[in-house]
C-alpha cells in the first residue's frame, strides 16, 4: 500500500529533542487554535520543557493542546513533540458536554481525520502510537470522518487508518457506515468508495434502516462508475440474494430505488444492471413499474 508523505513518520529530529529556551510569555497561548498555527516543534518543545503539564493539561473547554494542534497546527512536527512530552494520544474531547460541542468525545484522530489537510497530522499520529479505530462523536469512527465528503482527509487517509488496524465496516450511533455515509452524495469520491471496498466494506453492508450500501447509490449518485465499483463488488463477494432483493424499513429495493433514478439509468451499462437485478430476483420491468 502506497501511502504519501510517510517521511513525516521518522519525525523524532534531533531538533524535536532539543528544546531551546523559551520565555514564559510565548507559551501562554497554549490553548489557543492561533498558537498552533504558527508554532514549530522547537517552540512547542521548549514550552513542554519548561512546562511539562501542559502535554496533558485538559483546558476550561474539555480539550488538550493535542487536540488544538491535531485541528490547526501546520508543522506535524509538534505533534510528535506533543507525544515524545507524554500527551495522551488517545484521550478524548470531554466530557460528552463539553464546551466545544462539535469535537466532544472525539480524539486527536478523528479531529486530524476531518481535516482536508489533515493526512500529515494523522499519519504522524499513527506512527505515534494513537489508536485509530476508537469511537468518537456520535459513535463515528475515524474513517467515518475520513470518508467525509469533501471535508475529509480522503481514501489516503482511509488506507493511513485501516493500515493502522481501523475496521471500515462499523456503525456509528445513527447506524450508519463510512461506506454509505460516502454514497450520501450525488457525487462521490470514487477513491474514497474504493478505499474503502479495499479497507474490508461491501456493498452489501446494511445500515440501520436495512439499505445495503449499493441501494443508497442507485437511490442518490449521478456518478455511475460509483454504481460499477459497488456491483463488480456486490459479484464478487457474492453476497446473498436477500442482500440486494430485500426491502429496507421504508419497503423499498435497490431495484426500485435504481427504477426511480432515471438521470442514471440513461447509462447502457446501468440499464444492464438494472435488468439483470430485475431477473435476478424474479420481477419483470412491467411488474417493477406496475403496468
Amino acid at each position: 500500500m502506497n501511502i504519501p508523505n510517510m517521511k513525516f513518520i521518522s519525525l523524532a529530529a534531533p531538533i524535536l529533542f532539543c528544546a531551546a529556551a523559551v520565555q514564559a510569555d510565548e507559551c501562554e497561548d497554549f490553548d489557543d487554535a492561533a498558537f498552533w498555527k504558527t508554532a514549530g516543534a522547537t517552540l512547542v518543545a521548549g514550552c513542554l520543557f519548561e512546562t511539562p503539564a501542559l502535554a496533558d493539561t485538559t483546558f476550561e473547554d474539555g480539550r488538550q493542546a493535542l487536540h488544538i494542534a491535531a485541528e490547526h497546527a501546520v508543522d506535524p512536527a509538534v505533534i510528535a513533540a506533543l507525544a515524545v512530552a507524554g500527551a495522551d494520544l488517545d484521550a478524548r474531547v470531554g466530557p460528552d458536554e463539553c464546551d466545544f460541542g462539535s469535537f466532544c468525545a472525539d480524539t486527536a484522530v478523528h479531529i486530524a481525520a476531518r481535516r482536508t489537510d489533515g493526512l500529515p497530522i494523522l499519519l504522524v499520529l499513527l506512527a505515534s502510537g494513537a489508536d485509530a479505530d476508537l469511537y468518537g462523536k456520535n459513535g463515528a469512527t475515524a474513517i467515518h470522518s475520513a470518508a467525509a465528503h469533501g471535508t475529509g482527509v480522503g481514501h489516503h487517509g482511509i488506507d493511513a487508518l485501516a493500515a493502522s488496524g481501523a475496521a471500515a465496516d462499523r456503525l456509528d450511533n445513527d447506524g450508519w457506515m463510512a461506506l454509505h455515509e460516502a454514497l450520501r452524495t450525488e457525487r462521490p469520491d470514487l477513491d474514497v468508495i474504493e478505499s474503502l471496498l479495499r479497507a474490508g466494506a461491501g456493498a452489501g453492508d446494511k445500515n440501520e434502516d436495512e439499505a445495503p450500501a449499493i441501494a443508497i447509490a442507485a437511490r442518490m449518485n449521478t456518478a455511475p462508475e460509483a454504481l460499477f465499483l459497488l456491483a463488480e463488488d456486490y459479484k464478487t463477494r457474492r453476497f446473498p440474494n436477500g442482500s440486494l432483493c430485500s426491502t429496507d424499513d421504508d419497503g423499498r429495493t435497490f431495484v426500485e430505488n435504481l427504477g426511480d433514478n432515471t438521470r442514471l439509468r440513461e447509462h447502457p451499462r446501468v440499464e444492464r444492471i438494472y435488468q439483470q437485478t430485475l431477473a435476478l430476483c424474479g420481477r419483470s420491468d412491467a411488474e417493477e413499474t406496475g403496468k
